[in-house]
């Protein structure tokens, strides 16, 4: 939680992040950070504490973790088209990938995840809600919910998933990027996610295997977002050196003060 909201707090103040890339980082570096947030303060309580009003309400919060989900999800699938456009059109990348257009990019990611995740899970008879036994969120036996799970979100997600992966090994054959390594595993981390959860988990019955394989990776995936932005691109580690360096030195005047 803390990586992705500092991810999210440099590309706002860095210099160097305020282009298409930096606002699209930090559009999806908020979206895990929300998610994060949402886990730790209100399924985690819920979990250890049972507490009644949580669980009652439970159905917001499988609700706002899908739209998160899916707002990382699609700047990701964003990130790697800004990437292959700065490889395949140099030339035409500053109007294609202009600030402006990044602007837009970023609303449509979080308006149609808002829509659609709203119109599927509040709309429809839809609903994920938390499972003491299940120790996650689980979605309801309705045959509305079989059709979302499946098509809504498996395979909608599994095909973005391929599209970003399939657009950055494109880019990385033209030439060879660090950052796109960078994308590269934050999808192979997304995909991982998806195909335990959907195709092994049912294979599981038990609450720890399907907690491990469920809320657990799911929690960890948008985790490991903030973890890779940060120890992968130089301008957030620059950053984040220079002022653990400006702390050590305001607590060494101090202390000789």
């Amino acid at each position: 939680m803390f990586c992705n909201w500092a991810t999210v707090w440099y590309a706002m103040r860095i210099e160097s992040m305020k282009s298409a890339f930096g606002s699209l980082t930090g559009s999806q570096a908020a979206a895990d950070a929300f998610f994060n947030t949402i886990i730790v303060f209100a399924f985690v309580p819920m979990l250890y504490f049972n507490i009644g009003s949580l669980i009652k309400y439970s159905f917001l919060m499988g609700h706002l973790c899908n739209t998160f989900y899916d707002i990382s999800l699609y700047s990701h699938f964003f990130m790697s088209l800004n990437r292959l456009c700065a490889v395949f059109l140099p030339f035409r990348y500053d109007s294609i990938c202009s600030q402006k257009n990044t602007l837009y990019k970023i609303a449509l990611c979080w308006i149609f995840s808002i829509v659609s995740t709203t119109y599927a899970f509040e709309i429809v008879d839809c609903r994920v809600i938390f499972d003491q036994e299940f120790m996650g969120l689980k979605w309801t036996a309705t045959s509305a919910c079989a059709i979302i799970g499946w098509y809504f979100s498996f395979l909608k997600q599994a095909c973005l998933i391929l599209a970003t992966v399939s657009i950055d090994v494109i880019t990385v054959l033209k030439v060879h990027l660090v950052n796109q390594d960078t994308a590269c595993l934050q999808a192979f981390v997304f995909a991982t996610q998806l195909l335990v959860f959907f195709l092994l988990s049912p294979k599981y019955t038990g609450k720890w295997p399907k907690f491990l394989m469920g809320m657990l990776l799911w929690t960890a995936v948008h985790t490991s977002d903030g973890l890779i932005a940060i120890f992968t691109n130089k301008e957030l580690k620059r950053a984040i050196g220079r002022r653990n360096e400006n702390s050590m030195v305001i607590t060494l005047v101090g202390t000789v003060a």
